[in-house]
């Protein structure tokens, strides 16, 4: 929601619903909540939930029609295929390699400026 104000339609930007946040948070105060809710989900271009049960929990919650058109599903995990562990040797090489370049990158720590 914080997100959703500063980025004042200048950026598209998607939702992550985390199941835990809209069952204990979200439902049980939703005087409290439902407005934050509605207001972080309202611009959003898309919505990810990581199962089945969180969006029809999520489209009962919101009672928005347009929202299922808009979600998402992408279960948590990683694709082993694609990310996998390297060896200790070259692990330990490619850290310490990075340790050196933001140590190197000055006051904004990643090369560019501060606030960028």
């Amino acid at each position: 929601m914080i997100l959703a104000r500063g980025l004042d339609d200048r950026v598209p930007y998607a939702v992550k619903i985390h199941g835990s946040a809209l069952e204990y948070v979200v439902r049980p105060h939703r005087e409290r909540f439902l407005p934050l809710a509605r207001e972080g989900l309202e611009r959003a271009g898309g919505v990810l939930v990581g199962s089945r049960h969180t969006a029809e929990s999520l489209w009962e919650v919101m009672d928005d029609p347009a929202l299922p058109a808009r979600t998402r599903l992408g279960p948590p995990g990683v694709d082993v295929h694609a990310f996998h562990q390297r060896p200790p040797g070259e692990a330990a090489e490619r850290l310490t390699a990075l340790a050196g370049r933001l140590e190197g990158a000055g006051p904004a720590g990643w090369g560019g400026e501060a606030g960028a």
